[in-house]
């Protein structure tokens, strides 16, 4: 799951189907933008489309420079069509509409406080007990538990930790903090019991060969696979360990006693028999 692109496909402004069907594909990209290649039954059955409805998403996806096919579908295979983000496209559209939101906001005018009390007060129920006036000039604090919570999962530092361990052993590295991330950080960190399991979680991942590249399609882990729920899972019940080669037995080969033998017991033959067939000497057939 690329989290990266999730976050910008969130942020442009595209039709209720067509971001149903962009955000599915996000959700199985790679955090380049390739390699996502979800079939049209799954997509479907996963938001709730018809496949003509997804079919057609796809197409208008493609029109408008969003995504392209990466490799078309191979039928010897029975693989889907994979397409990849136009990255470059997703940044300019996501800066754009990001700049006119933040013009619309800041745009707008502030309510004044009296304003903002008769507002409260004028959707009062007839017969209800008046509401008490809200605290517009102090926020509520933060209560002990919630601080104390805040503070014993440190996303920035479990962030800069992934980014050692990658730095040294070939992963991607991850560029920048978004509050998804730091969201998703915290998970991981509350099932790990806090930072030093979240380094003991990146030891392991270290010393899987298979995580760090030495696999069929040479696939390296990444940020966004360590912080899935199933990929936490499968790592901590040592599903990507590495396991101790195979002594494989050496073959056994028959004799000449042991055809013998073979013979005597399915054909029902004494061992005298089967002497003179062989003309060696043999014990009785057991």
């Amino acid at each position: 799951m690329a989290f990266y692109i999730t976050n910008l496909v969130w942020k442009i402004e595209l039709r209720s189907l067509l971001k149903l069907v962009a955000l599915n594909l996000a959700d199985r990209a790679h955090r380049d933008g390739t390699k996502a290649y979800p079939s049209v039954r799954r997509i479907a059955r996963e938001t709730g489309m018809c496949k003509r409805s997804v079919q057609n998403s796809l197409r208008q996806l493609q029109d408008m420079g969003l995504i392209q096919i990466e490799k078309p579908a191979q039928l010897e295979t029975r693989r889907p069509t994979t397409y990849q983000f136009n990255l470059e496209k997703l940044h300019i559209l996501a800066k754009e509409q990001g700049n006119q939101v933040g013009k619309l906001a800041h745009e707008m005018p502030i309510p004044s406080a009296s304003c903002a009390r008769e507002e409260v007060h004028d959707v009062q129920a007839p017969g209800a007990y008046p509401a008490p006036e809200p605290s517009l000039n102090h926020p509520i604090e933060p209560t002990e538990e919630h601080t104390g919570e805040m503070t014993s999962l440190p996303a920035p530092q479990a962030f800069d930790l992934y980014n050692t361990f990658a730095a040294r052993n070939g992963w991607p590295v991850a560029d920048r903090l978004t509050k998804r991330l730091i969201d998703h950080l915290h998970n991981r960190l509350k099932d790990l019991s806090g930072l030093d399991g979240w380094q003991k979680y990146l030891e392991r991942v270290e010393h899987s060969s298979f995580l760090c590249g030495v696999n069929p399609r040479d696939w390296v882990v990444d940020l966004d696979f360590l912080l899935t729920e199933s990929g936490c899972i499968k790592i901590c019940e040592g599903s990507y360990d590495d396991r101790p080669a195979r002594q494989r037995r050496a073959p056994r080969y028959l004799t000449d006693e042991d055809i013998a033998r073979n013979v005597a017991k399915g054909l029902g033959l004494t061992g005298q028999q089967v002497t003179e067939f062989f003309g060696k000497p043999f014990d009785d057939a057991e």
